[in-house]
């Protein structure tokens, strides 16, 4: 069960190699995959640890938004 963070490290390292990325865009990767997960804007602020989930209610609107896309 402790491997398996090291695992994560080790890919994004490898990933480092052949594209360019900063912590913020991994972020807000995060937030995007949570809010298409279904979690809300106060679970993704948690996460986050941002101070309101007003700040987050966009990584909900935009997977809203791409969920009205797919079933239109």
């Amino acid at each position: 069960l402790l491997l398996l963070p090291i695992f994560y490290i080790d890919m994004i390292l490898k990933l480092q190699e052949s594209i360019s990325f900063d912590f913020n865009g991994l972020r807000h990767t995060v937030g995007t995959q949570l809010a298409v997960a279904g979690c809300s804007a106060t679970t993704i602020a948690a996460v986050l640890k941002h101070a309101s989930p007003d700040s987050c209610q966009k990584y909900v609107d935009i997977a809203f938004q791409g969920l009205i896309d797919a079933l239109s």
